[in-house]
């Protein structure tokens, strides 16, 4: 989901709004909030699981679900989520807090450090990860020492359209375009002559490969990430057990809108995929994204390409109008070329990190030591 936080600016009057924990209680008056500034929560029974169904905040005594700035009315004025998410590095469990949803309302803008803060200033936390950084929330969070994360490309995504008219038609609205609609014709035409048939050519899967769609998570799950981290101990990994990966997407499952790609080598689960459908209702976008693709064997490409490829006929079926992925290192940026994908380039970097544990930061300074990815934070919660 992405954050919302734009240039510090003075009050209108003199106010005195005060920082206290968010509660349940408080969710419609900050989906209402969000809802102003172009942000859509989840329905309730979602919104309240990413902590209440959550394994780690299950764990934890007192974790606080997030921070709300309340003006002298009692109103709120603005809101912080604050998300507890485990990870693994050298066979030590890594807490890490992933700040969700932030949105301040105009005139309480010049408060906004003063909310961020109570996130930043959480003492049982080893690590503070922010994923959908807008470029004002960006420079906000660089504030408190926050830094970019040396892993992927968290400042251009690839992406393929589907649907040409509806894509530029979109595009054209976001860009405040008058005749939006009406120029999305020709405009679109051409990028369709652009990118021709085989832009989006699905032929792709390779010999020994084939790509099975699953509905749920199984058992085989468990046993993946149980040779995942062996494999790769040195590496931060966030936790992808059976049933953290329930409560990550399996309200989205459930309501069709996420979709798991595997391949196997007989009953081993060799490679993964989630595609989760991500649109931008101001604009009528129709969008799926890649989530978090993982593998055991090989470097992975001989995997990916197929899964991609595979997910072009998901966004079909389900009339998507996109497919995007966002954060992926070069070496598989480089992979998906040869199903020549777009790019563009995003307002800013979108993925921030801090610890204060110094170990952990000389360890994660290194690119070498992240397997960041479209999973972590909350950027596809």
């Amino acid at each position: 989901m992405q954050t919302k936080l734009a240039e510090v600016a003075t009050p209108k009057s003199k106010q005195f709004p005060r920082v206290r924990t968010a509660t349940l209680e408080d969710y419609s008056q900050i989906a209402s909030l969000a809802s102003r500034y172009g942000l859509h929560l989840k329905r309730f029974e979602n919104w309240k699981n990413l902590w209440l169904a959550n394994p780690v905040y299950r764990q934890l005594h007192n974790w606080p679900m997030g921070w709300v700035l309340e003006n002298e009315k009692m109103d709120v004025a603005g809101f912080i989520g604050n998300i507890p998410e485990s990870y693994t590095l050298d066979n030590r469990t890594v807490l890490a807090a992933a700040s969700h949803a932030l949105v301040v309302d105009v005139p309480y803008r010049s408060h906004s450090l003063s909310l961020i803060s109570r996130f930043y200033s959480q003492k049982n936390v080893d690590l503070f990860l922010s994923t959908t950084a807008n470029a004002q929330a960006s420079k906000a969070y660089e504030i408190f020492g926050a830094r970019r994360v040396p892993f992927g490309t968290w400042d251009c995504s690839a992406f393929w359209v589907l649907n040409h008219r509806r894509f530029v038609a979109s595009l054209l609205a976001m860009k405040d375009m008058p005749f939006a609609k009406l120029l999305s014709y020709p405009i679109a035409a051409g990028l369709f002559l652009k990118d021709g048939i085989s832009r989006i050519s699905r032929d792709h899967s390779g010999p020994n490969i084939t790509v099975v769609e699953c509905s749920q998570f199984d058992s085989r799950f468990e046993t993946f990430w149980d040779e995942l981290q062996q494999r790769r101990s040195s590496v931060l990994l966030a936790t992808r057990t059976w049933e953290t990966l329930k409560w990550h997407f399996g309200a989205a499952l459930a309501e069709n809108q996420a979709w798991i790609l595997t391949a196997s080598d007989g009953d081993r689960l060799v490679a993964y995929s989630i595609f989760f459908r991500q649109d931008s209702l101001r604009f009528g976008l129709r969008r799926i994204r890649l989530a978090d693709f993982q593998w055991l064997d090989g470097d992975g490409d001989e995997f990916l390409k197929p899964m991609i490829s595979h997910a072009l006929g998901i966004c079909h079926r389900e009339r998507a109008h996109m497919l995007e992925t966002i954060g992926l290192p070069i070496r598989q940026q480089r992979a998906i070329d040869t199903l020549k994908p777009h790019r563009r380039d995003l307002p800013c970097w979108l993925y921030f990190y801090k610890t204060n544990d110094k170990c952990l930061a000389q360890t994660l300074a290194r690119s070498e030591a992240w397997d960041a990815s479209y999973f972590d934070g909350d950027s596809s919660l």
